[in-house]
């Protein structure tokens, strides 16, 4: 009886995540489909998955027509810059704050996640005159120092460095090693599940963040890839396979870093870096 109820409880589970898995995959597939699709046939009458015939010729336009192909430069580079910065500089601070037995420390934590509960539409003319007195307006620094702030990364850090077992810094120290030491070749190897998921959050958060950007951003040759988007949709206001076609070739380079770093990840997840 208890083996038939659990049969049961396992199954009712999984038929529940894979009802949530196609209701979440479904529009990214519908998103995909209708890019390779003509215009009249996505308000043709009744809804088809597939259609004959499709084309390409809506990703011709994309490269053709707009900025988007050469938006990804930017966006590359703005990305790599701010995920360099920010796990350089959290990370030490993470370490810092998960080790240190000063005054204050817990206060220090509180006011990394309050960071996160202020709206960006709130510091957003601060952050604007910060650039623009360090005449860092419409440049890739400028965006990348904007964008690089952000709490979150520090609180996950601070939960994995806790978990990591004091008594290995103490054999380093004893052996000679000094604290900087520890944190490169003994903290940091270690702690690659949680660089890994703070990696894919970071990702995920600044290759579609549009409001700073578009603060600090005023030239075409700038813009990043939703900027890019943006434009083009206004070019294109109905033509949603072709808006569709770019939002596609968007969605590409974070499906990459996820599927490089998934492995990783999982592993962060399981070994509790989101717990404090």
């Amino acid at each position: 009886m208890i083996g038939e109820r659990r049969i049961l409880a396992k199954t009712t589970i999984y038929i529940i995540l894979i009802i949530f898995t196609v209701f979440t995959a479904f529009p990214y597939f519908w998103m995909v489909l209708t890019s390779f699709r003509y215009r009249d046939d996505i308000f043709s009458t009744g809804l088809r998955l597939f259609s004959k015939p499709l084309t390409l010729e809506n990703y011709l336009v994309v490269f053709s027509r707009s900025v988007i192909p050469k938006s990804f430069f930017n966006s590359v580079v703005i990305l790599a810059g701010t995920v360099i910065l920010q796990i350089s500089t959290s990370a030490l601070a993470a370490y810092s704050l998960a080790r240190g037995k000063f005054p204050g420390v817990r206060l220090l934590i509180l006011v990394f996640l309050g960071t996160m509960m202020i709206p960006e539409e709130v510091i957003l003319l601060p952050l604007y005159l910060v650039i623009r007195t360090m005449h860092l307006l419409d440049t890739r620094i400028g965006t990348i120092l904007a964008l690089s702030p952000w709490g979150l990364t520090v609180y996950i850090l601070i939960g994995f460095f806790r978990t990591i077992p004091y008594e290995l810094e103490e054999a380093a120290l004893i052996n000679g090693a000094n604290k900087l030491q520890i944190f490169r070749l003994i903290i940091i190897p270690i702690s690659k599940p949680a660089i890994a998921a703070v990696i894919v959050f970071l990702s995920v958060a600044v290759w579609g963040h549009i409001i700073i950007p578009w603060t600090i951003i005023q030239t075409e040759g700038l813009l990043t890839v939703p900027l890019a988007l943006k434009s083009f949709q206004r070019t294109y206001t109905m033509e949603y396979n072709l808006i569709l076609a770019g939002a596609t070739l968007a969605s590409i380079p974070i499906l990459f870093v996820f599927v490089s770093l998934k492995r990783y990840f999982i592993q962060g997840l399981v070994m509790g870096s989101l717990k404090e």
